[in-house]
């Protein structure tokens, strides 16, 4: 079967399509200020059906906290709404960089050359088709869950509850198109996680188009360029990783919690549907770690890579200063661009995804065993 290739051009569109919903994605630079109002309004709105529903999930959490199963699934459902609103909170507060590193990407995009293309396009095709899956499957959980009242005996698709009658009319269409709209919030704000996995494949590419160039370099003006673009680009990948560490620590929290609380419900639930939807948790949780833990990876292993790419290049019989930015440039790749927050997220690789896991299913045998003893008894 031939999969259409997917331009660099059609990738970023799409994965500003996946956010928009939210308005997550940066505002132009040329963006009005009719334009900028309408996003703050549509933000603070967003927020405030988040808070609410955030309200009933804790409320129906206390009026029903003797039935583990639905304290578990309010639980997920606020670990969900939660990951938005921090998400958004983050989103707000790094406004500034994002918008810069956002639009860097978009005008380098536009701009590219045919080799800068070649290497963008060999990134495109090894994370395209994850993407587009992983983008669909968010959305197509979030249905389910928007029509689960269909199939299970409940009337709206979560358990939250509110302090007044809910089955008159139109009260009760008002609370499902609440809630509704919620679940498309929790799809948009794991699709987050690809505009951050976008933004790492950019910065790792352009890491590479530099270790090719400093690889073919053929004289000293060539040599003092690739050094000049080697300093603008650690900048470029600190104000990346500074916009976006804290967003990749609010997934890891939120899913890890999932799949322990998922992985635990899914072995003591009652029905097939009630199985399948903590299956689908489960899997969404996972991969939404993977989604960002590649790109992170790959940043890690290209940033290192242009010390070897430097002591390779033709640096013989040049001027002492382009030697000595040639030794500095080797001594930085040595610490290569990492994603951590000191004290709290060591660096963030497909080694410290494994340990997650390993971890999570540890917490959840136990929390299993745990389990069984009290129903037991």
């Amino acid at each position: 079967m031939h999969v259409p290739k997917v331009s660099p051009e059609c990738a970023l569109k799409f994965t500003k399509l996946g956010v928009s919903p939210l308005g997550c994605w940066p505002p132009s630079i040329n963006a009005t200020k009719k334009e900028l109002i309408f996003r703050e309004i549509r933000w603070w709105i967003s927020f405030l059906i988040i808070l609410l529903f955030l309200f009933a999930e804790m409320y129906g959490i206390c009026k029903h906290y003797q039935d583990s199963m639905i304290v578990t699934q309010s639980i997920c459902f606020c670990m969900g709404s939660s990951q938005i609103g921090i998400k958004m909170i983050i989103i707000k507060s790094q406004s500034s960089r994002l918008q810069m590193v956002t639009i860097e990407m978009e005008d380098f995009i536009k701009k590219m050359n045919t080799f800068e293309r070649t290497i963008l396009q060999r990134y495109v095709d090894k994370s395209a088709m994850f993407h587009l899956m992983m983008t669909f499957s968010y959305y197509t959980i979030c249905v389910a869950f928007i029509m689960g009242p269909i199939i299970l005996p409940r009337p709206f698709p979560t358990f939250a509850e509110y302090p007044f009658e809910v089955k008159s009319h139109p009260i009760y269409e008002i609370i499902y198109l609440h809630q509704a709209f919620v679940g498309i919030q929790a799809a948009v704000g794991v699709t987050i996680d690809c505009q951050v996995a976008f933004l790492l494949w950019f910065t790792g590419a352009r890491f590479e188009m530099l270790t090719i160039r400093l690889n073919n370099i053929t004289n000293e003006r060539e040599l003092r360029s690739c050094i000049k673009l080697h300093v603008y680009l650690l900048r470029y990948a600190e104000n990346v990783v500074k916009s976006i560490r804290f967003i990749i620590l609010t997934s890891i929290g939120v899913s890890s919690i999932c799949i322990v609380f998922g992985g635990v419900e899914f072995l003591f639930a009652d029905s097939i549907t009630l199985k399948l939807q903590f299956i689908s948790l489960i899997a969404g949780s996972i991969f939404e770690l993977f989604l960002c833990c590649r790109p992170s990876d790959n940043l890690i292993e290209k940033s290192s890579a242009m010390g070897l790419a430097a002591y390779e290049s033709n640096w013989i019989n040049k001027s002492p200063k382009i030697k000595r930015n040639l030794y500095f440039l080797m001594q930085r790749s040595q610490k290569p661009m990492i994603i951590a927050i000191g004290g709290i997220l060591p660096p963030f690789s497909l080694e410290y995804y494994l340990s997650v896991r390993y971890t999570t299913r540890i917490t959840s045998n136990a929390e299993c065993k745990v389990h069984s003893i009290k129903k037991f008894e």
